[in-house]
C-alpha cells in the first residue's frame, strides 16, 4: 500500500494497543513503525529486476517486525527512562514497557500483512526464499480504506486512555471487514469474465486461463485477462454493477513468445521476473526511436485502455541483428494518461456506468 495508508495503519495500531499508557506517543511512533519497512525503497533504485526483488523483501519479512520492533522498543524505554531520571521521576512501569513493545512490534508487523493483500505481493520469508504472498484484493491506493483509518484516528484524538484504544480498534475492525469484502472481488471478477466470455461465444478451448486484477483506487473495478492460444483478451468489469465486457484483443507475435519463453524459463533475471509477476506476462517486439529492436515483457496485472493496455510496466531486452536478446533486462514504465477525463471515466466504470474509456 501507499506510504500514507501504511502510516495511518501504524498510527491506528499504535493507538489501539498503547494509547492508555503512552498517550499521543502511541500514534506517532506507531506511524513511524508503519512506515519503516518501506525504507527499502532507498536501496532498490536499480535499473534492473533487482528493484522488484529488494522492495518488499527483507524489511517486509515476518521476522522483521518482532526483531527490529523489540530493539526499537528497548531504545524507546531507555530514552524514556533517561528523560524521566533527569526529571526526577520513577522509571517506566511494566505496563508502559509492554506498551512500547506492542506499539513498535505490531506497527511494523502489520505493514507486510497489509501489503500481502495487494497483487504486487510481499516476500514474507526473505531472504530465505523470494516467494511472494499476494492476494489481488486491494489496489495500492484505496481512498475508502484510508478514510476508515482516518475516521478512527480522529475519533480517538477526541478522547484518551481506554476509550481511545477502543475507537482505534473499531476502525481496525471495520478496515479488516473492508479487506475481506475486497478479497471476494478477485474470484468474483474472474467468474464474471468467464460468464461474459461464454455469453459472447469466446469461452472455447482456445481460452487457456482467466485472471482477475485490481485497478487504481478501488477493488470493485476488475481488470480481467484471458489468455488464448494466440494472445490475450483484456477487459474491465465492475463487480458492483456488472455490464457487458468490452474485450480488447492483444495478439502476440510467435517470435516474441518464443523469446519470452526462453528468458522466463531460464535462470537469473528471467526467473526473478517470473517470480515477481506471478500472473500473465505479455511479450511484444518494438522498435525504439534510435532504430534498435527491443523485446518487452509486459506485466499484464497492471494496465489501462490505451498505450498501457498490455501492461503498465515490465522488463525490456535489447535485440541484436539476429533478433536475440543481449545484455540484462532493464525496467521500463509507460507513463499514465492521468487526465481528468480518464479519472472521471475510472470512477464511472467502478459503478458500471457508461464512460468513454473502459
Amino acid at each position: 500500500m501507499d506510504l500514507v495508508t501504511q502510516g495511518l495503519l501504524g498510527a491506528a495500531v499504535g493507538t489501539a494497543v498503547g494509547a492508555r499508557r503512552l498517550g499521543w506517543k502511541a500514534a506517532v511512533f506507531g506511524a513511524l513503525g508503519g512506515l519503516l519497512p518501506d525504507s527499502d525503497v532507498f536501496f532498490s533504485q536499480t535499473p534492473g529486476v533487482e528493484h522488484w526483488v529488494i522492495h518488499r523483501g527483507v524489511t517486509h519479512s515476518l521476522w522483521f517486525g518482532p526483531l527490529v520492533g523489540s530493539a526499537l522498543a528497548m531504545l524507546s524505554i531507555g530514552i524514556g527512562n533517561a528523560w524521566r531520571a533527569r526529571q526526577k521521576q520513577a522509571p517506566l512501569d511494566d505496563a508502559a514497557r509492554r506498551a512500547w513493545f506492542a506499539v513498535w512490534i505490531l506497527a511494523i508487523f502489520t505493514h507486510p500483512l497489509l501489503d500481502a493483500v495487494t497483487q504486487y505481493g510481499t516476500q514474507w520469508f526473505a531472504p530465505f526464499t523470494d516467494w511472494r504472498a499476494a492476494i489481488a484484493a486491494m489496489p495500492i491506493i484505496d481512498p475508502l480504506y484510508s478514510l476508515l483509518l482516518i475516521g478512527g484516528l480522529v475519533a480517538a484524538a477526541f478522547t484518551t486512555g481506554q476509550r481511545a484504544e477502543q475507537r482505534a480498534r473499531i476502525a481496525l475492525g471495520l478496515s479488516c471487514a473492508y479487506i475481506a469484502v475486497a478479497a471476494v472481488q478477485q474470484p468474483l471478477g474472474a467468474h464474471m469474465a468467464h460468464k461474459e466470455l461464454t455469453r459472447q461465444g469466446l469461452n472455447g478451448p482456445s481460452v487457456l486461463q482467466v485472471s482477475s486484477h485490481t485497478t487504481m483506487f478501488t477493488p470493485f473495478l476488475r481488470r480481467v485477462v484471458a489468455r488464448t492460444e494466440d494472445g490475450y483478451l483484456i477487459g474491465f468489469v465492475s463487480t458492483l454493477n456488472p455490464q457487458p465486457i468490452q474485450w480488447r484483443r492483444v495478439e502476440v507475435d510467435p517470435v516474441a513468445q518464443r523469446l519470452a519463453d526462453q528468458i522466463l524459463s531460464g535462470e537469473g533475471d528471467g526467473r526473478r521476473y517470473r517470480r515477481f509477476a506471478t500472473g500473465p506476462i505479455v511479450p511484444e517486439i518494438l522498435q525504439r526511436e534510435d532504430g534498435a529492436q527491443v523485446l518487452r515483457l509486459h506485466d499484464a496485472r497492471y494496465g489501462f485502455p490505451g498505450q498501457s493496455l498490455a501492461g503498465q510496466w515490465g522488463l525490456e531486452y535489447t535485440l541484436n541483428e539476429q533478433g536475440r536478446p543481449v545484455g540484462r533486462g532493464v525496467r521500463y514504465r509507460i507513463p499514465r494518461e492521468a487526465t481528468g477525463e480518464r479519472i472521471e471515466a475510472l470512477m464511472r466504470a467502478k459503478l458500471g456506468l457508461p464512460n468513454a474509456v473502459f
